[in-house]
């Protein structure tokens, strides 16, 4: 291969690595956070039970076992459509028209929840039901995880993110994934302990409450309001702009809160349901 066909080659490639329809749900860091935070908010026995799932399984932490359903999401394609809903920006319909089958983030939450309360699953079944749901858990919470505007849930919106500490061009589903908390965590070595900080007794009897479904809804507003709502210029439905979005760091700063807030929910509802599951 000649050089100058190697360096084409693997500019193409880095190319497409960044504007991957195959962008996974909240990156590497999103999952551990949800994890830490879930596990301090099970109860002793509950705790004790997941540490034996863990155990079992070979995973170092509730955090880690998150991230094997985007582990393995290459080679099992069937899995794929389990990461998320995709309810449209602009115009609604009944919830079940984004699900067929099941098969979307809110319909594979059911389903392993199930697998999982089930004593009498085979074992490797509950080992992954249970790895599938922290891994959903998490990723229903993720705004664009909710969201398709003709874009597959922003892949196609590209973007210039000019944060705090983080300068770099992605795509909108990729900003939200990971750029933007990358940027956060930078601004807060302490993040995971703040947030766990700051959820109350009424928090968690208030977020637990509903169904995946309310909480899939939940995230569509906020993807509405605060992903797509605060583009510069606006957005129209159904199509991505066909130029490079320019973001800046009032932009993080407006998500910020937003990502705090669904880590945190997220926890709730993960530690909520192992709770309710593992008994």
């Amino acid at each position: 291969m000649t050089s100058r066909l190697l360096t084409t080659t693997l500019l193409l490639t880095s190319l497409l690595t960044c504007f991957s329809p195959d962008s996974l749900g909240w990156g590497e860091a999103g999952h551990r956070l949800v994890g830490e935070v879930a596990m301090q908010l099970l109860a002793p026995d509950s705790q004790r039970q997941v540490k034996d799932m863990l155990r079992s399984d070979g995973s170092p932490s509730l955090g880690d076992a998150g991230r094997w359903a985007d582990q393995i999401r290459r080679n099992r394609r069937d899995t794929e459509p389990l990461h998320y809903i995709n309810i449209p920006l602009c115009g609604r319909s009944a919830h079940g028209n984004y699900c067929p089958e099941g098969r979307c983030v809110t319909g594979a939450i059911a389903k392993y929840q199930a697998i999982l309360a089930d004593p009498n699953a085979d074992g490797l079944a509950r080992r992954e039901g249970f790895k599938f749901l922290v891994h959903f858990v998490a990723d229903l919470h993720q705004p664009l995880h909710t969201i398709d505007n003709g874009d597959q849930g922003g892949n196609r919106v590209r973007v210039h993110y000019t944060g705090l500490h983080t300068h770099r061009k992605d795509d909108l589903h990729g900003l939200w994934d990971n750029l933007l908390l990358q940027d956060l965590q930078r601004a807060d070595r302490q993040l995971s302990k703040r947030l766990l900080g700051e959820i109350t007794a009424a928090d968690y009897q208030v977020w637990s409450q509903g169904s995946p479904e309310d909480w899939a809804n939940q995230s569509h507003g906020l993807a509405v309001t605060h992903v797509y709502g605060r583009l510069p210029g606006g957005v129209a439905c159904n199509g991505a702009p066909k130029s490079v979005l320019e973001l800046d760091v009032d932009y993080g700063r407006e998500a910020f809160p937003v990502i705090e807030m669904q880590i945190k929910r997220a926890a709730v509802r993960l530690a909520s349901l192992l709770t309710a599951t593992l008994r």
